[in-house]
């Protein structure tokens, strides 16, 4: 049974690596950059991000913030095709850069940005 598994998961491997991304990816130095599937919501001034980036190891994950930029990237390895996947977010002046929260689980990234307290507020229609 075990062998039956290693032998679908080589499989897995060579379909992954045939699969072509060119809908959604670039090459640079040898390496396939793929922008990963993602969704942004609010709820009550605070935003959250879910970055589809399964497989990927947390420690292989990086989020930085560059000016108002947060950039999120991941290296991965399937089979002997090395890869990253590369995302980035323009983030609104209201948001609070030092209190960005972030949590992975089961090949979703999730990316917590509350507002600076204060800068936002519902407006009620009369």
């Amino acid at each position: 049974m075990s062998q039956s598994f290693s032998s679908n998961l080589q499989n897995l491997f060579s379909i992954l690596e045939s699969i072509n991304y060119s809908d959604n990816s670039l090459t640079t130095e040898g390496k396939k950059v793929i922008k990963p599937s993602s969704s942004i919501s609010r709820d009550n001034g605070e935003y959250t991000i879910l970055i589809e980036i399964p497989g990927v190891k947390k420690e292989d994950i990086s989020l930085t913030i560059n000016e108002n930029k947060l950039q999120i990237s991941a290296e991965q390895r399937v089979g002997k095709e090395p890869f990253t996947y590369e995302s980035s977010f323009t983030l609104m002046p209201t948001i609070d850069k030092d209190n960005i929260e972030a949590a992975y689980q089961d090949g979703v990234l999730k990316v917590t940005l509350k507002s600076v307290r204060g800068s936002f507020r519902n407006i009620n229609i009369q």
